[in-house]
């Protein structure tokens, strides 16, 4: 009877070691799975959005509305539903007077901005179909 309760004993000690055992490797992994996901994160952006880096070339205003004509020296992400650009080709975008002051001094150089596609009137003639929305300072 005695060595019939130490093997159930030791079958029990041996249990309990291999789910320490389990619970100790798991959470490494966990942990290991997590900043991974982290150092990968994707950053989100808008829908309709995109990131870009653009080259100032021209300011004009065209039917009371500002337009910056450009180049899209490279594309940095897309949000969902955003017409796609081609890097390397010119392009206008609207932008608010208060961007004014900001984008005449940075004509000639090359700044990372957000844009987002602007939905056009059937008929309209007025403003392009990308609007500027955020520049790096």
């Amino acid at each position: 009877m005695y060595l019939k309760n130490v093997r159930y004993f030791r079958i029990f000690a041996l249990f309990l070691f291999l789910v320490f055992l389990q619970q100790c490797c798991t959470s490494k992994e966990n942990s290991n799975n997590e900043e991974t996901f982290n150092r990968h994160a994707i950053k989100k952006i808008p829908n309709g959005s995109a990131d870009l880096t653009f080259k100032f070339l021209e300011i004009k205003e065209v039917n009371g509305i500002n337009k910056v004509y450009g180049l899209v020296e490279k594309i940095h992400g897309y949000g969902s539903q955003m017409r796609p650009l081609a890097e390397g080709n010119n392009y206008d975008f609207d932008f608010d007077n208060k961007m004014f002051d900001q984008i005449n001094e940075n004509l000639g150089k090359s700044i990372k901005i957000r844009i987002a596609s602007m939905p056009q009137m059937i008929g309209s003639d007025k403003g392009s179909t990308y609007k500027i929305l955020s520049m790096e300072k």
